[in-house]
């Protein structure tokens, strides 16, 4: 899948990121809901505009643009900070679905020295390397932000780095501090530079292994998922729904049906699609195809799709959603 995404190359442009990328990011990985989007007009008075703001909670957001995939994302670095500037937002996020660079408002300097985090989204080679990569950019999902795991993050590394340049000179009264802590705690007296070295060793070890807050918390709430993070395949689990159940859809009166995997994917159309809001982009787009119209299409597939219930009453799926995270 990886690799299909990425050779897509120039070819996939914002709008693609944004469709085949982000939207799915947000709402899947992040567990933001249909509410907490917003699509804009996001910032004023300029008549540029970022692609989403993020609402966390009623006053933590960020805001989050899409570049095309082969796009440099520093290259567009002051246009984030333009927008920073202009909104209440302390956060922003570049994505090119390759890489994402995030930019705190409250960083001090140039528009590349306000950035705090680049994270390479394709640059793994096995399970411990995703981890560490999902591990960044789950800083960003409902869960972190609301506790400010983020921030946390971010001045951790910030003391880190700033720790490693007072370390770097081994006369600084830290070190002769840290020497006679040494000298108090096991009897022997090192040099300055043995003590300063050994200090940086610690500081670089620290900075490539962070202890990112995915956390406890998390890791249980995937035992039970909430709302925003209930897939189809927990709902195929709890027996909710069944592989090879009917959904149903209507758009523009024009009436869809698909099914659902036994692996939590849904076959639209004789295509197979990850998940109920890319197979409901799928259906809105056939609708536009047959009126004429081109639009891009975001997809919220939890209301977009229903279900049958024992009555043959037809209920949007997120009403399953919103049952299994009460159980």
């Amino acid at each position: 899948m990886k690799k299909e995404f990425l050779d897509k190359g120039k070819s996939l442009v914002e709008a693609g990121v944004r469709e085949q990328f982000l939207i799915h990011l947000i709402e899947q990985v992040w567990g933001y809901a249909t509410a907490d989007i917003d699509y804009g007009p996001i910032v004023k008075p300029t008549s540029d505009q970022p692609d989403y703001r993020i609402n966390a909670t009623d006053i933590l957001s960020f805001l989050l643009d899409a570049k095309r995939l082969d796009e440099d994302l520093s290259k567009h670095a002051p246009q984030m900070v333009k927008y920073l500037a202009v909104s209440d937002a302390r956060w922003g996020v570049l994505c090119n679905g390759r890489e994402l660079q995030v930019y705190d408002d409250n960083a001090t300097g140039t528009a590349s020295e306000k950035k705090v985090l680049e994270v390479s989204l394709v640059d793994y080679k096995d399970d411990e390397e995703f981890n560490r990569i999902f591990e960044q950019v789950w800083l960003l999902s409902k869960e972190s932000m609301t506790h400010s795991r983020l921030d946390e993050y971010i001045n951790r590394l910030l003391l880190t780095k700033y720790l490693q340049q007072v370390f770097q000179q081994p006369d600084d009264s830290i070190v002769r501090a840290a020497r006679r802590a040494v000298k108090k705690a096991c009897g022997r007296d090192f040099s300055p530079q043995v003590v300063a070295n050994a200090i940086k060793q610690m500081m670089k070890f620290a900075s490539t292994t962070p202890q990112v807050a995915v956390g406890e918390a998390s890791k249980k709430k995937r035992k039970k998922p909430a709302a925003h993070e209930v897939q189809v395949s927990h709902l195929l689990e709890a027996k909710s729904l069944n592989a090879g159940q009917k959904i149903y859809a209507k758009y523009k009166g024009f009436d869809y049906e698909a099914s659902v995997e036994a692996d939590g994917s849904i076959l639209f159309n004789g295509v197979s699609y990850p998940s109920l809001s890319s197979a409901g982009s799928a259906a809105r787009k056939d609708t536009c195809v047959k009126l004429g119209e081109t639009r891009q299409l975001q997809t919220n597939g939890w209301v977009f799709w229903h279900y049958e219930d024992t009555n043959s009453k037809r209920r949007p799926l997120s009403e399953l959603r919103a049952k299994l995270k009460a159980q």
